[in-house]
């Protein structure tokens, strides 16, 4: 067997032409996944240059070997008398072998000019499949890399228009009840208010009031929002009569302006256990489904509360209502803080409601569902869970 890791020759050693390209041979093929195999006469492998792991096969019949080179011995004849110019190429063939080599290689036969016998370029196919291997899957990754930065960057955008949005929306908020407020507080103090009738100091007075409450429920959504979002948002939990919050949250809802129009409808369950939760908490819920209804609710419009244990155990806080209702498109913006529709401008509002009930039902362990679609009304849904009514009583 060939020592197929010859050392480069001494300095200043005079080389042979032939000693000279075999040498350059082997530093070309010195990474050991390639070699040339040179064949003698017989078609034996008479020498390995380059890689080591094709060592094992010299002195083998090259047509034991590499199969896949049986029945082209008349192509291989051609090419050693120059006859076929073409080199002869396989790709991804068997290697038989008694001692360790590569399993497949890649293979191509050339015709040595200087010995005037056939040499084999051998490439081991297996690293090449390993390196194309690789090679995929450093490009999944780097796709995946893009795809997560772009998602992060599409992210941060909508984070940023979010950001931009709500600002721009509390701006609002806040400065037209401001803005009410500081103009008639300046009407009052003028020397002229003293002409003003008992009536008009009234109404002046009451916008001042309106518009001081407004900012007080702003506020306290914010607040709350923000708690329920950080995760800062502490129940005060206690058993609750839900019969009372239910019609306390109604006779409320009747009372505001939007609802003193509207037909309110209670279906309570007079028989409904305790209740373990945040009493003011589930009284919010229940008014800002209300406050919600009442606002998109026609004249006349029936708006129906209905409070009960499902058979399955969990309580429902179901308001409905017969409104316009909403397609998807406008319910994803109505669920969305400050999400107001162009059909509920005209009301007065923050359109903090739905997602500040939402939080709330969160922060109980339940969820809220809204049924809805264009010209059908609205059903927004409560779900709690039953472990938090009172133990002993069973649905």
């Amino acid at each position: 067997m060939q020592d197929a890791s010859r050392g480069a020759p001494h300095a200043g050693a005079a080389l042979g032409e032939e000693e000279a390209l075999l040498w350059a041979a082997r530093s070309l093929f010195s990474r050991g996944d390639m070699a040339i195999a040179l064949l003698d006469a017989d078609l034996r492998v008479a020498q390995i240059l380059g890689g080591e792991k094709f060592a094992a096969v010299v002195g083998d019949d090259a047509l034991e070997v590499f199969p896949a080179l049986i029945g082209c011995e008349e192509t291989l004849e051609r090419i050693r008398s120059g006859a076929e110019p073409q080199a002869l190429s396989f790709e991804n063939i068997s290697i038989h072998s008694d001692g360790y080599a590569p399993q497949y290689v890649n293979l191509r036969v050339y015709l040595d000019p200087h010995s005037g016998h056939l040499a084999l370029v051998l490439q081991d196919a297996g690293e090449t499949a390993r390196l194309q291997r690789n090679l995929v899957q450093q490009r999944n990754e780097l796709a995946l890399a893009r795809q997560a930065l772009e998602t992060a960057r599409d992210e941060a955008l909508a984070a940023s228009r979010a950001k931009s949005s709500f600002l721009a929306n509390i701006s609002h908020e806040l400065r037209t009840p401001l803005n009410v407020v500081i103009g008639n507080a300046e009407i009052l103090r003028r020397p002229r208010a003293a002409a003003l009738s008992s009536a008009e100091a009234a109404d002046y007075a009451g916008d001042i009031l309106s518009s001081g409450e407004l900012l007080l429920d702003l506020i306290n959504d914010l607040i709350d929002l923000s708690r329920a979002e950080t995760g800062d948002l502490r129940l005060s939990e206690s058993w609750c009569d839900l019969g009372f919050i239910a019609h306390q949250s109604l006779r409320y809802a009747t009372r505001l302006e939007d609802g003193r129009d509207k037909r309110f409808v209670e279906t309570a369950d007079p028989h409904l256990p305790p209740f373990w939760g945040d009493e003011r908490r589930l009284k919010q819920i229940l008014l800002n489904l209300l406050s919600n209804a009442a606002k998109f609710s026609p004249p006349g419009g029936a708006i129906t509360l209905r409070v009960e244990r499902e058979p399955e155990g969990r309580l429902l806080l179901e308001v409905a209502d017969e409104g316009p209702g909403l397609d998807p498109s406008e319910l994803e913006v109505a669920l969305e803080p400050f999400g107001q529709l162009e059909s509920g401008k005209r009301h007065k509002g923050t359109g903090l409601g739905l997602p500040i009930v939402k939080s709330l039902a969160r922060f109980h362990g339940g969820d809220l569902q809204i049924v809805t679609a264009p010209g059908l009304g609205l059903r927004a849904q409560v779900r709690l869970p039953g472990s938090r009514f009172s133990p002993g009583d069973s649905a």
